[in-house]
């Protein structure tokens, strides 16, 4: 079973699992942007903008691909937003689709996908949104054109005025009493009861100022919207609201994250912000039905059952059975090609399978044997060190093999044991690097201490990799034996220790800058500076501002524990380009550990979280004596505005947490 698949299974107590049939491979997908249309019979489709699609005649079926493109996807020009299912037979697919430089078609099957057809809808434009019935009544929104609609399973459609034709109109909800509400990106909703034929404009939860808009910049964008018995649902700049249909007056729903609907029953789900589903029928009583453990990419209501769309699976609840897990498997064998993990010296690539490890030209190309391991690591763990010609791999009784391809020589050591044997030679070279990766580009600036005597001593200041400007400025030339013993014993036998306010030592300055910051902000209600200055900036709606200014005083209070978990939780998220501020340390016996904290725009001032790798071994650090190191020895990586985002990063993490 995949590994992602079983972590999944494992967050999901309570669940029942569906039997594994480990003889077919779970369905992968190319782009995450994937949406997921189930039909009244149980048939289901999966879409993505990469133009994939799979299909499924249940929910515990094998899928497989049923793209109007095929396997050989050579056109630039197509983006699928989804495929909307009437039955096990009959569908249609929209987006993006070039016909000869125009978008002026879908593509419709009444096989199942084995062949699609191409359907004029009548206009050029992106289908924007789309909702559909088992009785073949459609919808589509046409970007600038207005709203399309079909009651004959989509093969003729006819195009209505939409109430503002410039917006895009994304968010679609169509149910069996011919009510549809729709809902763009830029703060317009509408609704028709006469089966799209005609619509009328509703005023907006914004509209009515329903929220403080305490995010300015943020679009006011509306990415969800339903119609459960006598009330609308909108979802706009991330929060709920309900309304009556007769009597329209937004209430924001400040427990519930997101909701589903059932087009043709009376089924409501709701998704709160502790992650757990209610399920509310049409008596309005009310089930507690599951809770949502992992990342949901779509969701889909059928037969008053919410399908959840996620890695690898998808996720059944319903009022009437607890909540089930059905893998995505593929319709065909489980490949049994080698998964490519790491370039070889003078180029190629090595592979592994079960217990072998092959060599190749191309990740695609023919595999030789290279040798046996021991045991079958899992290839999520396997490290390379090319210098070595050597994997390294752990294994679930906490121990690390090295493996070295070219004699076979295998020795087996404890997680963590390579650090502790580390402090029993003296460190001899010590490197402060500054570095950046990206797409195009990879360097680093570092500067090298040599130990002499007591002391280590400036060595090199020199720069590596693409051109760029050298800003690895240091004052100091001579480190102290007795810091580097600190660092080393630091993150050899305390790594986890987390940083308390005392090793921080915010001034009274900076606190009252802080507030001044806040206060600023509210004022002019604007962030358009580059993102990593030092200016205060939260995009949220309904900010109680007394209550930020309120939680800077409390910082001083905070325990260890607690204000390390909101330094980690602070961390900058995932980009293409990666810079970095390092700290290398060679021992006598040649043996090297690297600290490396990585940052998109700037570091905080604790310069965590860091990682630790050594002997292909990586462990998450956020020991404080790494941030002393560093201010004692490298005063000029440290910055003031740092400083400052660190306390605003602190108070925006306190403020989520105090009024989850």
């Amino acid at each position: 079973m995949n590994r992602v698949m079983v972590f999944f299974l494992l967050l999901l107590p309570g669940i029942s699992r569906v039997a594994a049939q480990v003889q077919h491979p779970v369905y992968t997908f190319k782009s995450s942007a994937r949406t997921l249309n189930v039909a009244t019979n149980g048939s289901m489709l999966i879409t993505t903008k990469a133009g994939e699609l799979a299909y499924a005649d249940s929910i515990a079926g094998l899928w497989s691909n049923r793209s109007p493109q095929g396997d050989d996807k050579k056109d630039y020009g197509w983006l699928l937003e989804r495929t909307n299912i009437f039955n096990r037979d009959t569908a249609f697919t929209s987006g993006f689709i070039n016909n000869n430089s125009k978008y002026d078609v879908i593509y419709r099957t009444e096989n199942g996908g084995k062949s699609w057809t191409v359907v004029y809808f009548g206009a050029d434009g992106w289908i924007d949104g789309a909702a559909s019935l088992s009785d073949g009544r459609a919808l589509m929104s046409i970007a600038g054109k207005g709203v399309a609609h079909s009651s004959d399973y989509g093969k003729t459609w006819e195009i209505v005025p939409a109430p503002y034709k410039q917006q895009r109109y994304s968010e679609m909800f169509y149910n069996s009493r011919g009510e549809g509400i729709m809902a763009s990106v830029w703060n317009s909703i509408a609704f028709t009861a006469d089966d799209g034929r005609t619509w009328k404009a509703l005023p907006t939860p914004l509209d009515q100022k329903k929220y403080n808009k305490t995010n300015p910049n943020g679009r006011p964008n509306i990415d969800a919207v339903a119609i459960f018995r006598n009330y609308f649902l909108v979802k706009e700049e991330g929060m709920v609201f309900v309304s009556e249909k007769d009597s329209l007056s937004w209430k924001y729903e400040k427990d519930i994250q997101s909701f589903y609907s059932d087009p043709e029953h009376d089924g409501l789900f709701l998704q709160l912000k502790d992650q757990s589903v209610l399920h509310i029928n049409e008596r309005m009583d009310t089930a507690k039905v599951g809770k949502i453990n992992s990342n949901v990419y779509s969701a889909a209501c059928s037969n008053d059952r919410l399908f959840l769309l996620v890695d690898g699976a998808i996720v059944r609840m319903s009022a009437n059975e607890s909540a089930k897990v059905f893998p995505v498997w593929m319709d065909g064998e489980v490949t049994k090609d080698p998964v490519a993990f790491a370039v070889r010296a003078g180029g190629g690539y090595y592979g592994l399978s079960g217990k072998n490890i092959y060599s190749s030209t191309a990740p695609s190309g023919q595999w030789k044997l290279v040798r046996e391991l021991p045991v079958a690591p899992d290839v999520n763990t396997v490290s390379f060190d090319q210098s070595r010609n050597e994997v390294a791999f752990q294994t679930s009784n906490d121990s690390i093999y090295h493996v070295n391809l070219d004699n076979g020589n295998t020795r087996t050591e404890l997680l963590g044991g390579y650090l502790v044997n580390f402090q029993k030679h003296s460190v001899k070279r010590v490197v402060i690097s500054v570095g950046s990766q990206g797409c195009f580009h990879s360097f680093s600036d570092n500067l090298e201490y040599e130990k002499d005597g007591n002391d280590f001593v400036l060595a090199d200041n020199v720069s590596k990799g693409t051109r760029h400007t050298n800003d690895q400025k240091t004052d100091v030339e001579i480190i102290n034996a007795n810091d580097v013993d600190r660092l080393v014993k630091a993150i050899c036998n305390d790594n986890g220790a987390m940083p308390g306010i005392a090793d921080i030592k915010f001034t009274q300055k900076e606190y009252a800058q802080c507030k001044k910051d806040i206060s600023e902000f509210n004022r002019k209600r604007d962030y358009s500076e580059k993102r990593g200055a030092a200016t205060f900036y939260m995009e949220e709606n309904n900010l109680d501002f007394a209550k930020l200014i309120s939680l800077v005083d409390s910082i001083a209070t905070l325990d260890d524990a607690t204000l390390g978990k909101t330094i980690m939780r602070g961390a900058e998220g995932w980009s293409t380009t990666t810079n970095w501020t390092a700290i290398t340390l060679v021992n006598d016996a040649g043996e090297m550990i690297t600290i490396q904290h990585a940052y998109y725009e700037a570091p905080n001032a604790m310069f965590l979280p860091c990682r630790l790798s050594f002997n292909g071994e990586g462990i998450v650090s956020t020991t404080p004596e790494i941030a002393r190191f560093l201010y004692q020895n490298c005063p000029s990586l440290i910055k003031e505005k740092s400083r400052m985002q660190l306390m605003h990063n602190i108070v925006k993490d306190l403020y989520n947490r105090k009024t989850e």
